[in-house]
């Protein structure tokens, strides 16, 4: 499958911490990133990276298991760490823990 698009976007905005979501459409982002789940235009969440989820009756925990044999682009193994990291770069220095 080939897919193509045209959209001019400053460099900054490939880097899902450095930007606003509105502003880079999420189709360009899920063409370069993941996502653990993908939201549905018409219905729930499906999963993507994580192959299930649940969350925790008050809705402020949630678990995922990640999907086996994901890897980046260099063939380094996807982790539960990896994942971590990514959230806690996403929250900002200035978030609270």
């Amino acid at each position: 499958m080939t897919w193509g698009v045209h959209i001019t976007l400053a460099t900054r905005w490939l880097d899902p911490a450095e930007t606003e979501g509105i502003i880079t459409p999420f189709m360009v982002l899920y063409a370069i990133h993941d996502a653990l789940v993908k939201p549905m235009p018409a219905g729930p969440n499906t999963p993507s990276l994580a192959e299930s989820w649940a969350a925790s009756k008050d809705g402020l925990t949630y678990e995922f298991v990640l999907r086996r044999g994901v890897k980046f682009h260099n063939g380094e193994p996807v982790t539960a760490a990896d994942v971590k990291f990514s959230f806690e770069r996403y929250r900002g220095a200035g978030a609270k823990a």
